[in-house]
């Protein structure tokens, strides 16, 4: 199962992604065979040359719009603060204000580039979110493939829901975080995300250590867990799906000079 994903406003430039032959690989390949082109933004290329100043202009001018819009609601630069409203807004935008709703779309793609950033993983990403898109039942053997690891060349699939993850918490630690924000992953959802540059936790001893780390965390959050740190629905990382075929060494360099991305096929 290949799947080709084409760069560029003009398609001048191809990857090729193998997906992997296992239940949700297989529901995913399907499914991207059947989703139309229509993707939330094609420009969500983080680690490519940006700042994280240039990413807090872009949220600065966001913030202003919502307050025009919204005269009573002060966003703070808690980015904690900032995940928990747009679990509010983006309810209340969806069913009330459709440019608004874009808005705050952009607004929490900027969140999670400036904590991209911030973590300075010293790698790069591109993140491809199908629009329309409101997902399957997740099959449960998916469940076994969920990993904190980050590998050049590998696909995975971004957190689908709207809620904020049990990883997601632990990275910000958000210890204020509340049991209704939390919903771990249930669906299949055309989220993706493409992984280069440096590995991350890509080694056993690094794996350990980290989730060490995370259960550290979880004990001080666990009241507010839904399952058990060890029970594989509480889906901690994010689920493989594939990996591509002859990577370049310079690939960031190729995909910074093809910062669109244009449509893909699978083959």
């Amino acid at each position: 199962m290949l799947i080709d994903v084409y760069f560029g406003e003009n398609k001048s430039h191809k990857l090729t992604y193998r997906i992997y032959d296992t239940d949700h690989g297989r529901l995913f390949y399907d499914r991207m065979k059947q989703q139309a082109n229509n993707i939330i933004s094609r420009k969500e290329f983080y680690g490519f040359g940006e700042t994280e100043q240039d990413i807090v202009t872009e949220l600065d001018k966001i913030k202003n719009f919502v307050a025009t819009r919204l005269p009573d609601k002060d966003l703070g630069d808690d980015l904690n603060v900032l995940h928990s409203e747009f679990v509010e807004l983006h309810d209340f935008a969806e069913q009330n204000d459709p440019e608004l709703h874009q808005v705050l779309r952009n607004f929490n793609s900027r969140i999670h580039h400036l904590e991209f950033l911030q973590n300075k993983l010293n790698s790069s990403t591109i993140y491809f979110m199908c629009d329309g898109d409101a997902g399957v039942p997740l099959p449960e053997s998916a469940l076994n493939h969920f990993t904190i690891t980050r590998e050049p060349g590998k696909l995975y699939m971004a957190y689908p829901h709207v809620g904020k993850s049990f990883y997601s918490i632990y990275l910000d630690n958000d210890l204020d975080i509340t049991p209704e924000q939390v919903e771990c992953t249930t669906l299949m959802r055309n989220t993706l995300f493409m992984w280069f540059g440096q590995g991350v936790y890509n080694t056993v001893s690094k794996q350990n250590t980290q989730m060490r780390r995370m259960f550290n965390f979880y004990t001080k959050v666990q009241e507010k867990m839904p399952y058990d740190f060890n029970d594989k629905r509480l889906t901690v990382g994010n689920l493989l799906l594939g990996e591509l075929i002859d990577m370049p060494d310079n690939i960031v360099e190729i995909l910074a000079k093809h910062k669109y991305l244009h449509s893909w096929k699978c083959i």
